[in-house]
């Protein structure tokens, strides 16, 4: 088997919802990383818009912080689409604004934390936005689109 995603192989990963409908994403289409971040319904939930050499391309939004936790297994590459997202580690914080990219070392304990809705594409083998991968609860469930409300639930 190689890795894959809720029991789809890599190899096959290349279904990507379009329309509400799964469809074959071919090498020479493009995808839109803002659009697909934009109709995400909930926050640090990731979304997987591609997939190659071992690596899932996933798109997510956030406000708020994660818990803190750390990937034993990989490392973890944020590349911010628009706002600013600070990955705090223990030992330091890094700003992130929109063109920025960061790799979180495999092991190192981290929380991301927005203060405003940032959207963000994570690379990595595997789909991470879990309870282990940091996931806080409230984050399931966006209420009525509104950020604020959302942010206010994280206490």
């Amino acid at each position: 088997m190689d890795g894959g995603v809720h029991g789809t192989p890599l190899s096959r990963l290349n279904l990507v919802p379009t329309g509400g409908q799964l469809r074959y994403l071919r090498a020479v289409d493009k995808i839109a990383l803002q659009a697909a971040a934009d109709g995400l319904t909930e926050f640090w939930s990731q979304h997987v818009v591609g997939a190659a050499n071992g690596n899932l391309f996933k798109v997510a939004k956030g406000v708020g912080s994660t818990n803190w936790h750390a990937h034993a297994d990989q490392d973890e590459t944020f590349v911010i689409l628009r706002g600013r997202l600070t990955i705090q580690m223990r030992d330091k914080n890094v700003e992130l604004d929109a063109g920025d990219l960061f790799v979180v070392p495999r092991g190192v304990e981290h929380c991301p934390h927005a203060e405003n809705e940032a959207h963000f594409m994570i690379i990595g083998p595997d789909v991470t936005s879990n309870a282990a991968g940091g996931k806080p609860t409230w984050s399931y469930t966006e209420v009525a689109g509104d950020a604020h409300n959302v942010t206010d639930q994280r206490h």
